[in-house]
This record gives structure tokens, C-alpha cells and sequence, in this order.
């Protein structure tokens, strides 16, 4: 979905979009971009929507300087088209981001719409370019998204309730 985020950029001039990413290199928490077709099919598209100069893409950190580039961030948006774990909206939300997501997979239940983030169609870079303006151009929304993202992360899908949560599905398996 990463493309489909360059494609919105045009209607975004004031916006950079940073992309962390690659294929894992095969070192632990490691990942690299060398080889990467993906990479290089995103950069050529940002180079044809004329939006590469705002379009940077880097490797993605070890998960202890995620938090860093993630608070680095104003809005995080997560565009898969298809079924996708919601863990990077979850870290965006524990360091207290909106997220801008498409509602596919187990995002529509990790991101709440018009609380922590927006979220929209998959595939749709005109509601994707609409849901950021609207979050950038109103600093309380954005502010107040964060603040409630931040909440929800920690009560929602801290280790413990998720602990809990298991404890418990086992107790109705086990009875059953």
C-alpha cells in the first residue's frame, strides 16, 4: 500500500512522506533495501507524480529506534490493500499518533474512526490525500487523536490485557 500513500502526495503538496521499510536481510532486526524491486518501483513512481523530492525511503530501523522515527512523525498512515496485521498502527498509537488507515484486515478495530485516526477505502488515494488534509489542517483534532491514540495503546493492547484476554478464552475453552 505504500503506493497508493505516493499516489495521494500530489494532492498534499505541503506534506513529506517518509517510508521505512525493505526485506528483512537475514540479520536479526536488520532489513535492507539492497535488491529491492519495491523500492525501486516506489521511487520511480514518486518520480513520475513529480513528489520524489517529498518522498523518502529508508530502511527500516531496529524496533528500538522505531519509536524515535514514529514520534517523528505528525500522522502515520498504514495502506495495505489487503489483510494485514494492525502492529504498525499500534506502535504509532503508543507513541501517541493519529493514524490515517485503510479499513481492511484487523485495522477498523485498532484505529477508531474520528478518535485516534481516520480511516478509508483501500486503493483510494483521493480519500487517503482527504483524511491527512483534514487531520493537518485542524492542529486540535490532531493533537486530541494522538492524546486518545496513546490511550488506546496502552489500555487496549498492553501485554497485560492482551494476557488477560487469553487467560480468559482458555478458561471458556477448558469449560466448554
Amino acid at each position: 500500500g505504500f503506493d497508493v500513500a505516493i499516489r495521494a502526495m500530489p494532492a498534499l503538496p505541503d506534506v513529506e512522506l517518509v517510508i521505512a521499510g525493505g526485506r528483512p536481510s537475514g540479520n536479526e532486526g536488520a532489513w535492507s533495501f539492497a535488491d529491492d524491486d519495491e523500492a525501486a518501483r516506489l521511487n520511480d513512481l514518486a518520480r513520475q507524480l513529480s513528489v520524489a523530492d517529498r518522498v523518502h525511503i529508508f530502511e527500516k530501523p531496529p524496533r528500538t529506534e522505531l519509536p524515535k522515527l514514529l514520534r517523528s512523525a505528525d500522522i502515520v498512515v498504514c495502506t495495505p490493500s489487503h489483510e494485514a496485521p494492525g502492529t504498525a498502527a499500534i506502535d504509532a498509537m503508543a507513541c501517541g499518533r493519529p493514524v490515517v488507515a485503510t479499513a481492511v484486515g484487523e485495522l477498523p478495530e485498532v484505529v477508531i474512526e474520528g478518535t485516534t485516526g481516520a480511516l478509508v477505502p483501500p486503493r483510494n488515494p483521493v480519500a487517503l490525500a482527504g483524511a491527512i488534509r483534514s487531520l493537518l489542517e485542524d492542529p486540535i483534532r490532531l493533537e486530541g487523536f494522538g492524546l486518545a491514540a496513546a490511550d488506546r495503546a496502552i489500555i487496549r493492547h498492553s501485554w497485560g490485557r492482551i494476557t488477560e484476554e487469553m487467560v480468559r478464552t482458555y478458561e471458556h475453552a477448558v469449560a466448554e
